[in-house]
């Protein structure tokens, strides 16, 4: 069996639990997400800064200085303060505005609203508020920019519930196989034939060649869920080493995911030196 085998099958036997934990992460990752997405619309606003009475003999070092400020403008939007006024304008705890800068002189102001109504009365006061910034920077500086040109556009988010479902089942699988392998891990259970077989320094057959191979054998369960005891079957661990003295036609059955490393390590010292060592999945 290959490693990809035996991987697929520690999934299989747990499939269970893996989807009961993918279930539960998709659920909460989404109504966490969508409880916290409360913007319905997106708002838009283009800005070009320029100076005052341009014109067309304007110099180049105006363009210049012009779009050197741009630059200014959009650090004010990392500035809190200015966004603590816009906000306490919209009667607002906060509001989050990115800026970006375009091309020259432009400069292109995102944001979100739970409504329309929201959406353009934020672009509004955002334009207010900077106009301000840029009246009080001219009047302590000398200079004479102004804003040259802006216009607002509001759009419908759309409904982004499937894909945070989609998002939330692809956390819920990748948590509930990493969770798989912890838990067995942790509790020092087989999850592979590899296990077994290092652990007991014998090679794993099938149930089949044991049953062939003895007539009358003595089969012993290693796991820690005691499997219902058929004729000639003992469940471990053994209250005796004197019960395996007497046995000779021995085949061990280890559950990967329920039997344990430990159990395999206490057994081997007390099994005859030919047995028939079975995986079972």
């Amino acid at each position: 069996m290959t490693v990809i085998q035996s991987h697929l099958k520690l999934y299989q036997r747990n499939w269970l639990s893996i989807l009961f934990i993918t279930l539960v992460v998709t659920a909460a990752f989404t109504q966490a997400v969508v409880s916290r997405s409360t913007a319905t619309h997106a708002g838009t606003i283009f800005l070009s800064i320029g100076t005052k009475n341009a014109t067309d003999s304007t110099s180049f070092d105006d363009f210049q200085a012009a779009d050197q400020f741009t630059e200014s403008v959009q650090g004010w939007f990392r500035n809190p303060d200015l966004l603590t006024k816009i906000a306490a304008n919209l009667d607002q705890n906060k509001v989050s505005i990115s800026a970006r800068k375009q091309e020259k002189q432009n400069l292109v102001l995102t944001y979100v609203a739970k409504d329309e109504q929201s959406a353009k009365k934020i672009g509004e006061e955002t334009i207010v508020a900077l106009d301000k910034e840029i009246q009080d920077y001219n009047a302590n500086t000398g200079k004479s920019f102004t804003i040259a040109l802006s216009s607002t556009y509001v759009d419908t988010i759309p409904d982004r519930t499937m894909i945070f479902i989609a998002m939330g089942l692809i956390l819920g699988i990748v948590a509930a196989i990493i969770l798989t392998y912890v838990y067995e891990f942790l509790f020092g259970f087989t999850s592979f034939p590899k296990q077994v077989e290092q652990t007991l320094q014998k090679e794993a057959t099938t149930k089949l060649v044991g049953e062939l191979q003895y007539k009358n054998p003595t089969i012993i369960y290693i796991s820690s869920k005691p499997k219902k005891a058929a004729k000639n079957t003992l469940a471990f661990p053994l209250d005796t080493r004197e019960i395996l003295k007497e046995k000779k036609e021995v085949i061990v059955i280890a559950r990967l995911g329920k039997s344990k490393i430990q159990d395999l390590k206490n057994l081997k010292p007390l099994l005859p030196p030919e047995y028939v060592l079975v995986t079972e999945y």
